[in-house]
């Protein structure tokens, strides 16, 4: 598996299962990926959208697939190369959280960090997330 992340959090996604970690701050992901795999990767997780959607296509082998969690890569674009582009929707479904539940208590399913703020904190949170420092997930309070 290969991803993105910042050079501090490096270790951290490693850790969770990446083999490659590119820096996305110093590297052209896109071409380091297609630098790794002749030919291009089966499949991309794009949790970003707009060029990057493009980029994915780029990096997609033939026959693979992107699954963009926003909008949608250039469909023509896509096409041209016979790569499969879709959006994932996630629907809440009781037996597939108990699932998830379960998995995350017996240490099968590692989760993020979370850094709980107070809601009158907000304006922090923001600016902890716009300059990069968090790691994990922010959560405002509301109480």
């Amino acid at each position: 598996m290969i991803t993105t992340a910042s050079r501090k959090n490096a270790d951290y996604v490693r850790q969770l299962g990446a083999d490659e970690v590119i820096d996305y701050r110093t590297e052209n992901w896109a071409e380091k990926v297609q630098d790794l795999v002749s030919g291009g990767v089966n499949m991309v997780l794009d949790s970003l959208s707009g060029l990057a959607s493009d980029m994915s296509v780029d990096v997609t082998a033939a026959g693979g697939t992107v699954v963009s969690l926003n909008d949608l890569a250039d469909e023509k674009r896509a096409k041209n190369k016979d790569v499969h582009v879709t959006r994932l929707f996630v629907t809440p479904n009781g037996d597939d959280l108990r699932a998830i539940g379960a998995l995350i208590e017996n240490g099968e399913l590692p989760i993020p960090p979370i850094n709980r703020l107070p809601f009158k904190d907000a304006a922090k949170a923001q600016e902890q997330s716009r300059s990069g420092h968090v790691r994990g997930k922010l959560v405002l309070e509301i109480v």
